[in-house]
């Protein structure tokens, strides 16, 4: 097996969406953050990001797997906002690009299923690579203690395989003070 290599990512973006009292000493806050794919590249995969104008910060992960050699390994840590509750996360967002077939984008936490989607069929000889579309939400809300966990992304293309620009995950009860996303890496399966 391919050893893991994990990077901290310095930029943070923490959108508060909802904060609302519950009762008198209780409160309710869902945050999210995103996660750009491109940060999970080390040095030596620089040639797997392309450039791309409408992409946020101009740049994608992009990934031509037909048999889903890679994995992307977000590493999530949970920190809940009340230490006596749980923090409930979702995956509510990846946005992408594609032109050509259909592609299956797969999502675990923790080595277990949690839902996929496929990306739209689109033909214009390379134009739709800068034109990006959401997912939206994907699987259920899990809900989660306190601790670290890992996001696997794995992907099925054709062979001119998806652009993955960024996720966005909400998390309800999640410390907004503490970063979500805290590692990050691309792994190539070994046989």
């Amino acid at each position: 097996m391919a050893s893991l290599f994990l990077r901290i990512i310095t930029p943070m973006v923490v959108v508060i969406v909802h904060c609302s009292g519950l009762t008198e000493g209780q409160s309710s806050i869902e945050i999210q953050q995103h996660f750009e794919f491109e940060n999970v590249l080390s040095d030596d995969q620089q040639d797997f990001w392309v450039w791309r104008s409408e992409a946020y910060n101009q740049k994608t992960l992009r990934l031509e797997d037909i048999n889903r050699a890679h994995t992307i390994e977000l590493k999530l840590c949970i920190e809940p906002f009340n230490p006596n509750q749980k923090v409930l996360l979702v995956v509510s967002d990846i946005l992408y690009s594609n032109d050509g077939p259909s592609d299956i984008v797969y999502l675990k936490i923790n080595g277990l299923p949690i839902g996929n989607f496929t990306t739209i069929e689109q033909w214009r000889s390379g134009y739709e690579w800068n034109i990006f579309r959401n997912s939206k939400v994907i699987g259920p809300s899990i809900l989660v203690q306190k601790g670290n966990y890992m996001l696997a992304i794995e992907v099925e293309t054709d062979k001119w395989g998806v652009e993955l620009d960024r996720i966005q995950i909400n998390a309800e009860n999640h410390d907004p003070t503490k970063r979500m996303f805290c590692g990050a890496a691309l792994k190539k399966k070994t046989s």
